[in-house]
């Protein structure tokens, strides 16, 4: 659907169209991450660290 949008086509219903799609379109929700890692020296592995921002109250 978002690539028929980027369509430049003038000729009706397409606008209508597309502005219907507009209209339709809703963000749910949306989340962001950060990621940390640790080692335990500078030879050692990198290993991710789990923080869950999102449940932090």
């Amino acid at each position: 659907m978002f690539s028929l949008r980027r369509l430049q086509i003038t000729r009706e219903p397409w606008p209508r169209a597309m502005a219907a799609l507009d209209d339709a379109i809703r963000v749910a929700g949306s989340r962001e991450y950060v990621r940390f890692y640790r080692r335990a020296n500078t030879r050692a592995k990198w290993e991710p660290i789990t923080i869950d921002l999102a449940s932090a109250v």
